[in-house]
């Protein structure tokens, strides 16, 4: 489990960093892993990176599909992941209310 939480740290990482396509990479591969094993915890943190990196390359349905995915995982009792699912979805609304603006 350590190491793919270091996984997903990893991703976030890139992503702090601008490097979004390597973010998009590690948090998929800590997906995958996770899947396998069935870590559910460190799995929905990796999408919650790859939620955000799709929201930075303005792909709106994906960054959605992202989030409809953790909240079919149930993490009713995961408050870091709720939270951050409210928090992206603001901005895809904020992002959504700045180009009907322009």
């Amino acid at each position: 489990m350590v190491c793919h939480s270091i996984s997903a740290k990893f991703s976030q990482m890139f992503f702090i960093a601008g490097k979004l396509p390597e973010a998009k990479e590690k948090a998929r591969a800590t997906i995958d892993i996770c899947k396998k094993i069935g870590e559910r915890q460190i799995a929905n943190m990796a999408s919650l990176v790859l939620a955000e990196v799709y929201l930075e390359e303005n792909k709106q349905t994906e960054c959605e599909r992202e989030l409809a995915a953790i909240e079919a995982t149930d993490p009713s009792s995961d408050f870091f992941v709720l939270g951050n699912i409210q928090r992206i979805r603001g901005l895809l609304v904020l992002e959504n209310d700045d180009r009907m603006r322009f």
